[in-house]
């Protein structure tokens, strides 16, 4: 999904807004309907929740429109390696809510996970005298979107976990694709006049536009129902690791971009925080 994405940005000039816009209707449509199909309202929240649903959709929102804009900005790798740093938050949350606990493994893991983003990302890119000013700044925008994309979504995911003990996180999920919806346009706008695009629309990206709304819907539904159930690292964990992974192949092969060797020490370092998330999982008890 995020590849198709990112195929649209770079090689059809579409609005990665406008992506959103239409991913948000056509998953608020789907979501209408299977809340109708299981006969749940809109309403069916505890009236103490409400706020918290409503302030998460948003933030939630924020999340998705920062994820896009390092999309935009950075190579794929950067930015599913930036979505990466919320799932060690998500379990960072989870063990101090959940299990009230972190041993030295927790510390280890994270520490992997964030030199692990530092050899991807490389942020020292930008004080390096070779790169363009251009390239700089359009790569610090990309850095500070992802990694406020990443901190909000693993933060709120995971205090949401309580929430969704009470509410159906298919109730959360819906209110956040109302969020995108509303906000969208808006947001296309005000990046259309910062980055003007000239856009021409055929078959197939209006196809592959509709092709990347369900897929997305279909992933974030998955994703809420890991939120809601045990062993959430062995969920979300193969998943954003995966998606690191994939982004390396997809650089170097379809978007043929050069990578360097940090780029593979990088990768080595989250697959470090990869097993050890999973070990702390089946063989460490609380």
């Amino acid at each position: 999904m995020h590849f198709w994405s990112k195929n649209l940005m770079q090689f059809h000039n579409i609005n990665p807004f406008e992506i959103l816009l239409i991913r948000g209707v056509v998953s608020l449509v789907i979501s209408f309907i299977s809340l109708k199909i299981n006969g749940i309202s809109l309403t069916d929240i505890p009236r103490s929740k409400i706020l918290l649903v409503i302030i998460g959709a948003l933030i939630g929102a924020l999340s998705l429109y920062g994820l896009y804009l390092s999309l935009y900005s950075l190579s794929i790798t950067d930015a599913f390696a930036l979505d990466f740093l919320a799932t060690p938050v998500i379990t960072f949350i989870d063990y101090i809510i959940f299990k009230g606990i972190l041993r030295f493994s927790h510390f280890l893991g994270y520490i992997c996970a964030f030199l692990g983003i530092i050899f991807l990302v490389r942020p020292s890119y930008i004080f390096e005298d070779t790169a363009d000013i251009y390239a700089k700044s359009n790569f610090i925008y990309g850095f500070i979107a992802g990694l406020v994309s990443a901190l909000l979504s693993g933060v709120f995911n995971g205090i949401l976990r309580r929430i969704f003990r009470k509410v159906n996180p298919m109730l959360y999920f819906t209110y956040r694709q109302i969020a995108v919806s509303l906000l969208s346009p808006l947001a296309m706008c005000v990046f259309q006049a910062v980055v003007p695009k000239d856009t021409v629309y055929t078959t197939s990206i209006w196809l592959s536009l509709g092709g990347i709304a369900i897929i997305g819907w279909l992933s974030n539904f998955f994703m809420n129902q890991a939120l809601i159930g045990e062993k959430l690292v062995a969920r979300i964990y193969p998943f954003k690791f995966g998606l690191v992974v994939l982004g390396i192949l997809a650089d170097l092969f379809y978007f043929k971009c050069e990578l360097i060797p940090s780029t593979y020490i990088g990768l080595a370092l989250i697959g470090v925080n990869f097993v050890i998330a999973w070990y702390q999982l089946f063989y460490v008890t609380y």
